[in-house]
């Protein structure tokens, strides 16, 4: 569990130094706010390649900005290495998050929604997960108390690897754990819009990515002056957080 909650820091201080980028070079907040276009959308979740189950979810103003429903994730996610129980203590308003544990459905998981926006509010949830308090903004949704939380998010807290097949169209497999592919970034073109990008671990200083050629991850002629913390001088880079 030590080496768990080292890894999701890491890849906590990964997102946090990539969503500063693209802030400071879009002038855009980092989160949705509660005047995003919803679009309700019935996802396809498929697990370890299984047939797939239905999700209900929102694409906040545009396509891939995804906010799955946590009940219908944990009922899809039951009986495999990465379930989790979601119960609501009504007196604390705090979603508590078990995993390992199994979930107990409440109904209508894994049903197709009506298509409709419907009470919805914009929220920083209260939520623990194995007893620790942590805070993810969302939309809280439904008499069920449920939660949609942004699919980045949901995999980075629960350390699932889950990966977009296809529009609307969720992969996951429960033997890996949460990855950020940078080179997979890269040829996406994740990074093409911005200038001088260099994209680090906010944990080590080393650089993961840099657009300045000869700093590209896995190159290993940076210096320490190319490192994002003095004194972190390294002689070697790493593709990812494993390394």
């Amino acid at each position: 569990m030590k080496n768990q909650n080292s890894m999701r820091k890491r890849f906590a201080s990964l997102f946090l130094i990539l969503a500063v980028t693209v802030t400071m070079c879009l002038g855009m907040p980092g989160i949705s706010f509660a005047g995003d276009q919803l679009n309700p959308v019935d996802m396809k979740i498929i697990v370890d390649a299984k047939d797939p189950v239905t999700v209900k979810a929102y694409n906040a103003s545009y396509t891939y900005n995804t906010y799955v429903s946590m009940r219908d994730m944990a009922k899809a996610l039951s009986g495999t290495a990465k379930g989790f129980a979601m119960t609501f203590d009504e007196e604390s308003g705090t979603m508590v998050i078990e995993t390992g544990e199994a979930y107990t459905p409440v109904g209508g998981e894994n049903e197709p929604g009506d298509g409709q926006v419907g009470n919805v509010s914009f929220q920083m949830a209260k939520m623990t997960i194995d007893g620790k308090s942590v805070k993810y903004y969302g939309y809280k949704a439904g008499a069920d108390n449920d939660f949609y939380i942004k699919i980045v998010d949901f995999s980075l807290a629960l350390d699932i690897d889950a990966d977009y097949s296809a529009k609307n169209t969720l992969k996951i497999n429960t033997a890996k754990g949460f990855v950020v592919d940078i080179d997979q970034l890269d040829q996406d073109g994740y990074f093409s819009f911005l200038h001088g990008t260099v994209l680090g671990n906010g944990d080590t200083g080393k650089i993961l990515y840099s657009s300045k050629k000869g700093q590209q991850s896995g190159d290993c002629q940076h210096d320490e002056a190319d490192d994002l913390s003095a004194g972190n001088g390294s002689d070697r880079c790493r593709k990812n957080l494993h390394g």
